[in-house]
């Protein structure tokens, strides 16, 4: 039950799709099954702007393993790769 003028709220999960990294909106339906005979059923839908971020990777160390590379061999490196971004990846 809701009061008059009064408000309720809840929490759920949300899986997001594999989206690109920006700007998307969450849309929220009240009553969405319409089962409360509302004065006005035209505002139970509302639009709230998200941000999906992600990871970003950028090199920040590389150098030879064994101290020398020489020219037409095979040689092991050992690199860095920091994520700079807002998200963890796998």
């Amino acid at each position: 039950m809701v009061d008059a003028g009064g408000a309720y709220g809840d929490n759920t999960s949300v899986n997001l799709p594999q989206v690109p990294v920006g700007n998307y909106y969450l849309i929220v339906v009240a009553d969405a099954d319409g089962n409360v005979d509302e004065e006005d059923e035209s505002n139970n839908t509302a639009a709230f702007l998200i941000n999906v971020v992600g990871p970003d990777f950028r090199p920040t160390a590389c150098a030879p393993t064994e101290g020398v590379l020489h020219a037409g061999e095979t040689g092991d490196i050992d690199y860095t790769i920091e994520n700079e971004g807002q998200a963890y990846t796998i």
